[in-house]
């Protein structure tokens, strides 16, 4: 299932959440909110996912009807599974302790603008009432994730430039540790909002990263280094004749140093993966076989 969520079609879990359920569900969430607060939202969603779960079934026994429209056991049939499965009711009228994944630096007051985005997104989550949890992390690696295939084209490069020449610190957490550290967060929630911050269990450069990826690959790769000022103002200079890509807010984030007080693998109760073991699932599958 985590498998699925993470690669189906290529989409995160929330692309499988119809926006039109959100948007109809809206009325009910603000009415509730206004009579009892966040619980009285709450409570006024699952009435509103009551409701539609109650019209199922004979939304079934009509679409049967349309079907075989002179077979009235087949609508009964459609109707009687439909009101019988047991997990409709279940996923249609609850509301789980729902997780967050944030990023290290998330700050509300932060002057970088995604870092402050992020930290808004953490107090909304933690003033609306409701059980949460809130995982910062570093930069995420796993096979077709976006961080994963800049490593890959990197490290299968001669030569790469990187920002700062990748100097800057990382501690790279793999997806499935992180994958784990959720259900471990739903299995067991805690009352109110938990925030922990988990990241991989070595520290070392994004240089490092990739020599060591590239390595695994059988290769050499020279690293060369632009100096971060210059990488600014090259975007400054391209963003008065093109709107988007890469911005100085960007590259703060990129260059940032990631470190933690302390890592909650230890509370969550999770094992992390060694960082050579995650490179090694980075890897395209011919590159593998070369390797082995």
């Amino acid at each position: 299932m985590l498998w699925i969520r993470r690669h189906g079609w290529q989409f995160s879990y929330e692309a499988f959440q119809p926006p039109l359920y959100y948007l109809t569900a809206l009325p009910a969430w603000l009415a509730g909110r206004a009579v009892g607060g966040p619980i009285g939202a709450v409570y006024a969603v699952r009435i509103f996912d009551a409701v539609l779960a109650a019209l199922l079934a004979p939304m079934a026994m009509l679409i049967a009807l349309r079907i075989w429209p002179a077979r009235n056991a087949a609508g009964w049939s459609a109707a009687a599974l439909t009101a019988l499965l047991p997990g409709v009711a279940l996923n249609l009228t609850s509301v789980t302790n729902d997780v967050l994944v944030s990023v290290l630096g998330a700050d509300p007051g932060s002057a970088n603008r995604f870092w402050r985005s992020k930290g808004r997104a953490e107090r909304l989550v933690a003033e609306s009432g409701l059980l949460a949890t809130i995982i910062r992390t570093p930069i995420l690696l796993g096979p077709g994730m976006a961080a994963a295939r800049a490593v890959v084209h990197a490290a299968s490069q001669r030569s790469v430039t990187l920002l700062g020449g990748g100097r800057h610190s990382v501690r790279p957490l793999d997806v499935d540790d992180l994958s784990r550290a959720i259900v471990r967060c739903c299995e067991t929630p805690r009352a109110g909002v938990a925030i922990y911050e988990l990241v991989g269990p070595e520290p070392t450069t994004y240089r490092d990263v990739i020599a060591r990826t590239a390595a695994l690959m059988g290769r050499d790769v020279a690293v060369r280094s632009v100096p971060i000022w210059l990488a600014k103002l090259g975007v400054a200079i391209a963003g008065w004749t093109r709107r988007g890509g890469m911005t100085a807010t960007v590259i703060d984030v990129i260059a940032s140093n990631e470190s933690v007080q302390a890592n909650a693998d230890v509370e969550l109760g999770v094992t992390l993966t060694p960082l050579s073991t995650t490179l090694a699932k980075l890897l395209p599958s011919e590159t593998k076989v070369l390797h082995t």
